[in-house]
């Protein structure tokens, strides 16, 4: 892989990163319940798609409008790393240096919704488990790293089904 192409991964990682950051502080300023459920938290996942077809179209450009499967899902892989690193760590200084008791807020409103999601389905949610959630710190390392790994695995999914939808292999018999 050259140099050129993996710029191209680098680029995107660091506007894809950049893009969540952004997301995530207008929502931080706007109202930090906006983080917590609904349409708001599905809206990242379009993000990441997006980018994803135009790293797929920026590989290609670079390649006289070729790319294989595997060269694709490579500079996929390389931006959602990237952009997923960024996006985390930015989170974690927010919630564990800048605003502390955002986490804790954030921790509060999840369980609250949580709770009444439970009941609008007819149950309840167990003491034990309303313990383990207020006792979690959702912005540790620990969870960071949970995170980190959980959220690039899904992207890879998403990588795959992106380099299979644009790849274009050169016809090496004409």
């Amino acid at each position: 892989m050259n140099e050129e192409t993996t710029n191209i991964g680098v680029k995107w990682g660091l506007i894809l990163g950049g893009i969540l950051v952004a997301y995530t502080i207008v929502l931080y300023s706007i109202d930090m319940s906006l983080m917590i459920g609904g349409i708001t938290q599905y809206l990242p996942i379009l993000f990441v798609i997006a980018i994803g077809f135009l790293v797929a179209k920026s590989y290609k450009e670079t390649h006289k409008g070729f790319g294989s499967f595997g060269d694709i899902f490579k500079q996929l892989l390389i931006t959602f790393a990237i952009g997923v690193a960024i996006s985390l760590t930015v989170k974690f200084v927010l919630f564990n240096f800048i605003d502390t008791d955002a986490a804790q807020q954030l921790m509060d409103l999840s369980i609250e919704k949580t709770s009444e999601m439970m009941e609008s389905l007819g149950a309840e949610l167990p003491e034990e488990a309303l313990e383990k959630m207020a006792n979690t710190n959702p912005f540790a390392v620990s969870t960071i790293i949970i995170s980190f790994a959980s959220l690039t695995f899904g992207n890879i999914l998403f990588g795959l089904m992106i380099a299979g939808i644009t790849k274009k292999e050169e016809n090496t018999f004409e």
